[in-house]
């Protein structure tokens, strides 16, 4: 088998971090150590090698040392006889730090001589989205590094991965623990109108579109997008760089490929007629084809009569606005430019996947669901990992429609708010937050707190420790209410909004488009009202309804918020569930467009008005509607919410944010005022039996009740342990004794059925002097059949009596033993 090996000198031009994962140190001598990988796991033994200039007989020394200089292993070799390679074997599990240094000294028999050769590696971290990371956009020194760690930032951005510098600051990342992500990739084809320029604003490039169009509307090739997103020499290209990319970072594991940051198909969400290019229509033909089967049934679905596939064109917004008849066509088109957009990034992951299996790719700055390719029934599942600007509900869309999609929220402002916007988006499952520092207020050049870091700091040491993995540990849990969601209505509704406006939807920009709106608003409504009283809804995409699903997965409350442009088939599905007993809700009569914006002749769901299987309730229409309609209509329809949340009068308490999680045979609320609530407000818990409860945030016991008195803040969220079995208290289990250098080896375990599918662990260890060895604790997950914990002692370590603790985050409960080391 080929061996791959790292040696101490290497080649110009080397690739990757090879270059920077080992250095040369001491005398000119060309002795080697060969190492399998520059980054290696912590799981078991790894073979070095090494190798001297010239065979000779002697003493041979090999020193593995990490960090601040903790010696781990020692080993002392005599040779006899000359030898030209000798392979010795090292204990991974023993490296307590990412960096780490092996040094050789060889003396040979007879001379008083000494060569030297020295290798650095790093442990990697465990694959996987291990904890919450809070990620620092900016860069800082490298001095600064290490103070980043105490504001519970765990990681950064890395800037050219393929360059020197890049390399450089991969290194200094690696070296004190920090994780990074990749940036900006392939801005130039994800988001090249609005991508920063040197000496120009963001969106230069999309202003100079817009102004060709003025002086021109005749000229069509301003709607010709550059690049395509349906180039293929283009997606090549972007493909082949984006595999090398993670070809080469593979053996360091960064969090993510961020392949473009503020993407669109335009200038992030705003409306344009993209893209007319000759390679956009080709691939939008061939969509049509496989939407419709044959020509004539596309003329007829359009209303018109092209005599080819390659004569189909489609019709624009200034068409569209002037005539009902091109609606059908531009309905299309602009499902088109989502699909290729989202085809487009699906591309990128793809060639993410190929250059690491296990890499993931991301885009940043997603923006409100709408225009500029934010079709998230599409986009949520095209890529890994997002960064979402949460307007719109686009959090919660997102991680419904793809439950494994990594979301990440951006911090940019301070304050109340803030706080409140950043703990609600943990609670709607957001994995990470970006901290955008221009200002250096959140993190100084020294690393030490500013004003911003100091305020946030202990909300991100606690999301980033064993509280924020054991939410990860747990899944969303959609009750019996389903939300549709509908792309096909929004551009609908945006369409008939700019009817009388003309030809002024040209220079409506993205914050325009990000604006509140009727389908934004009964979105908002539902959700806000559904998820206030513990009935968390889920959202389902039009293919989804078309299926049948809501049929057969329990749910009986269906919300078709501002869904003014229904399929027949969606429509047919509807109208079934209703036949099963299912109630609907709307804030305006449904389906009297069809998917393709065509009028109907009539309300398709009058009947369903009539025998009030559909309702128009105020709660979906008005803002800060009472609770208590919607309470009705959930008894109504059936659905029973796993807990109830009363004010002082005994009635649903308004103004609230229930976010549920089910992990095993366990719940987790996450209960939040709304943004804006002042001073303390007393509310009571009604659970439908009697649950084992204990509030995670606050230390309390569990208790064993069906109802509970809490005091809500107006920033922080309670977070509730609800489980129909005790919390079992965790055990730990290992040797007394141990000496310097030991591996020692411990169980962790549960002294009862598992709550949890699995039960995240604090391990804290203190020294002799009583102070905690940070290099050594940590957190860890327990399996409901106990877990090993290694806990590894470097030679030169402190000899006395060492102090393990073990912590189980749902129980809050504790139990710790001594070891005494020589």
């Amino acid at each position: 088998m080929k061996r791959h090996a790292i040696r101490l000198a290497l080649p110009a031009g080397r690739s990757a971090l090879l270059a920077a994962a080992l250095l040369l140190a001491g005398p000119a001598v060309a002795d080697e150590l060969l190492l399998p990988a520059p980054a290696l796991d912590p799981t078991g033994p790894v073979v070095v090698l090494w190798r001297p200039d010239a065979p000779a007989a002697g003493e041979l020394q090999l020193e593995w040392t990490e960090g601040e200089g903790r010696l781990l292993e020692r080993h002392r070799i005599t040779l006899a006889e000359p030898q030209a390679e000798i392979a010795i074997r090292l204990d991974l599990r023993r490296a307590r730090t990412p960096a780490n240094r092996i040094t050789a000294r060889f003396r040979p028999a007879g001379s008083g001589a000494e060569t030297k050769a020295e290798a650095r590696f790093f442990v990697r971290p465990a694959s996987g989205w291990t904890q919450y990371q809070v990620i620092l956009w900016q860069d800082l020194p490298a001095a600064a590094l290490v103070g980043m760690r105490s504001l519970g930032i765990t990681g950064s951005r890395l800037l050219r991965p393929l360059s020197p510098a890049g390399r450089d600051d991969a290194e200094q990342r690696m070296a004190v623990g920090l994780r990074w992500y990749t940036e900006n990739l392939a801005t130039d084809f994800y988001a090249p109108y609005h991508r920063w320029t040197p000496g120009r604003s963001v969106t230069w490039l999309f202003d100079q579109t817009k102004a060709r169009h003025q002086q021109n509307p005749d000229d069509l090739t301003v709607f010709h997008r550059q690049p395509s997103l349906s180039d293929p020499a283009w997606l090549a290209t972007i493909e082949a760089r984006l595999t090398e990319i993670a070809r080469v970072q593979a053996p360091y594991r960064p969090l993510f490929h961020n392949l473009a940051d503020e993407s669109g198909i335009a200038d992030l969400a705003a409306a344009w007629d993209f893209d007319l290019s000759p390679a956009s229509l080709e691939g939008m033909r061939v969509w049509l084809k496989e939407r419709h089967g044959s020509l004539a049934a596309l003329n007829r679905a359009w209303g018109t009569d092209f005599p080819t596939w390659e004569a189909v064109t489609p019709a624009l917004t200034r068409d569209a606005l002037r005539s009902e008849a091109a609606v059908p066509s531009w309905m299309e088109f602009k499902a088109w430019m989502d699909v290729a957009f989202a085809r487009a990034v699906r591309a990128g992951t793809n060639a993410i996947h190929r250059g690491d299996p296990q890499a993931s790719a991301a885009l940043e700055g997603a923006q409100v669901p709408g225009w500029g390719g934010y079709d998230y029934g599409l986009l949520a599942s095209a890529v890994d990992a997002m960064e979402i600007y949460d307007g719109g509900n686009a959090i919660e869309i997102a991680r419904s429609l793809n439950p494994d999609l990594r979301v990440l929220i951006t911090c940019f402002g301070t304050g109340a708010a803030e706080q409140h916007r950043l703990w609600r988006a943990w609670l709607l499952g957001a994995q990470g937050t970006i901290i955008w520092d221009e200002d250096g207020s959140v993190a100084g050049p020294d690393g030490q707190a500013g004003p911003r870091g100091a305020l946030f700091a202990a909300m991100w040491r606690e999301q980033t420790g064993a509280l924020g993995v054991q939410l990860l540990e747990a899944q969303p849990a959609p009750g019996q209410v389903a939300i549709l969601y509908s792309q096909a209505s929004f551009r609908m509704n945006w369409l008939l909004d700019r009817r009388l406006g003309g030809d002024a939807w040209v220079e409506r920009d993205s914050e325009a488009e990000g604006a509140d709106n009727p389908w934004r608003a009964a979105t908002r409504r539902a959700a806000q009202a559904l998820a206030g009283l513990g009935a968390q809804p889920r959202w389902i995409t039009p293919e989804a309804l078309s299926a049948g699903e809501l049929t057969r997965d329990g749910t009986r409350l269906l919300v078709l918020p501002h869904s003014i442009a229904l399929s027949n088939e969606e429509v047919a599905a509807v109208r079934g569930f209703a036949e099963a007993g299912g109630l609907i809700l709307a804030d305006v009569p449904p389906g009297e467009h069809d998917a393709l914006g065509r009028r109907r002749n009539a309300p398709p769901f009058a009947d369903l008005v009539a025998s009030r299987r559909l309702r128009l309730p105020a709660s979906l229409q008005a803002e800060k509607v009472p609770p208590g309609e919607m309470v009705a209509l959930l008894a109504e329809a059936g659905v029973h919410a796993p807990l109830a949340l009363l004010d002082a009068t005994g009635r649903p308490a308004a103004d609230l944010d229930i976010r549920l999680f089910r992990s095993g045979g366990m719940m987790i609320a996450g209960i939040q005022r709304q943004d804006g609530a002042e001073g303390e407000r007393q509310v009571e818990l009604r659970l439908p039996g009697r649950l084992w409860v204990r509030s995670l945030r606050d230390g309390t016991p569990a208790a064993l009740t069906d109802r509970l008195v809490m005091q809500l803040g107006p920033i922080e969220p309670v977070l509730l342990a609800l489980s129909p079995a005790s919390l079992p208290a965790p055990t730990l289990s290992g040797p007394a004794l141990a000496a310097r250098g030991d591996l020692v080896t411990f169980r962790l375990g549960l002294d009862g059925p598992a709550s949890a599918s699995a039960h995240v662990m604090r391990l804290e260890v203190v020294g002799p002097t009583g102070q905690v060895v940070s290099v050594a604790s940590g957190t860890v997950r327990v399996t409901p059949e106990g877990t090993l914990w290694h806990l590894p002692l470097a030679l030169d370590d402190m000899p006395g009596q060492w102090r393990v603790r073990a912590t189980e985050v749902v129980s809050g409960q504790s139990v710790a033993m001594n070891l005494q080391v020589r």
